[in-house]
């Protein structure tokens, strides 16, 4: 009877301690914490703890560590997004970060910069232009100069959603190709410090992001009717691309053919 008693309240103690809810420690160690959620999340893990870590490092990650921008909206999100394909809580955290994303730049709340961001990152991670086209066009209604600044993230959203119009109301080509040229001279910086083997693939993954990038306003021209605006802004960009650089994106918005929405 003592040996029974005893197996059951170890089996009680471990059953509580793996119920007890993460709560993050009083000094977080970023990295460690998107470390473990990574860990937890995989087969045989424990998805609801590692939940909690994602919501957790998602809503406070940059007051402790600002250089985690990057990764917060980048590999950290496609973490989350992995985690909430197997298991719907962490789905609803997501959808729910989206919508409080939204909430704070349709309030005008501080770091409009920051929300419009979050809400871009989280909408192509799930794959849903819905809430990102609609708060720009309340933006375009309400509050233009927010809608301008907002453009560049959300239209891909936009051209998804079928509002060419609305995309090209704030489409900047000159913008767009500048915004280009600067990224791929930053990446090729970068490219240099990769063996020299390396550097064919890795261009060709920058030009496939630029292409990525720019497809939606070759389409939304298109769209339009605007077939020779979106040949000359195809040229432009092929121009600082370089000749030999595949397009296919953006080749195919000629045809007015919008990209998929989501994150690659």
């Amino acid at each position: 009877m003592f040996k029974r008693l005893a197996v059951l309240g170890l089996w009680l103690a471990c059953t509580a301690l793996h119920a007890a809810p993460w709560t993050p420690p009083a000094q977080p160690d970023v990295d460690q914490i998107l470390k473990q959620a990574r860990e937890l999340s995989r087969p045989g893990g424990d998805p609801e703890q590692a939940a909690a870590m994602h919501r957790w490092y998602h809503q406070h990650a940059l007051a402790h560590a600002p250089s985690h921008g990057g990764v917060r909206l980048s590999f950290a999100l496609s973490d989350w997004h992995a985690l909430a394909l197997r298991y719907p809580p962490a789905l609803a955290d997501m959808q729910a970060a989206r919508d409080r994303a939204a909430e704070r730049l349709r309030a005008g709340g501080p770091n409009p910069r920051e929300a419009m961001s979050d809400l871009a990152a989280l909408d192509q991670q799930l794959a849903d232009p819905r809430v990102s086209a609609e708060l720009m066009a309340w933006l375009d209604a309400n509050r233009p100069a927010d809608a301008r600044s907002f453009a560049p993230l959300a239209m891909a959203a936009v051209v998804a959603s079928g509002q060419h119009a609305l995309a090209l109301r704030y489409l900047d080509q000159n913008a767009l190709v500048r915004n280009s040229e600067r990224q791929l001279r930053g990446m090729t910086d970068s490219a240099e410090r990769l063996p020299e083997t390396q550097r064919p693939e890795f261009r060709q993954g920058v030009v496939s992001y630029l292409d990525r990038q720019a497809a939606p306003a070759v389409a939304a021209l298109a769209q339009a009717g605007r077939a020779q605006d979106a040949q000359q802004l195809l040229d432009r960009l092929q121009g600082v691309l370089g000749q030999d650089a595949q397009l296919h994106l953006c080749r195919d918005g000629l045809r007015g053919f919008a990209p998929p929405f989501r994150r690659y």
